[in-house]
């Protein structure tokens, strides 16, 4: 899951949530996944190139 990162959230064209709406969202989908039995696995919070390499270990790739 990629968690809601105040450091990095932006408004764009693309992206019309508020901050308050982009948490929420989060929260409920973790919320949500959880109850159904997902395991989450959360996204950490560092430069793209750290995250790339920690998805490619999650999918033993």
């Amino acid at each position: 899951m990629a968690p809601y990162w105040d450091e990095i959230f932006t408004q764009d064209t693309e992206r019309t949530q508020t901050r308050a709406e982009a948490e929420a969202t989060c929260a409920i989908m973790r919320e949500t996944y959880t109850a159904l039995g997902y395991q989450i696995t959360e996204l950490p919070r560092t430069d793209i190139a750290t995250r790339a390499d920690f998805v490619c270990a999650q999918l033993a790739i």
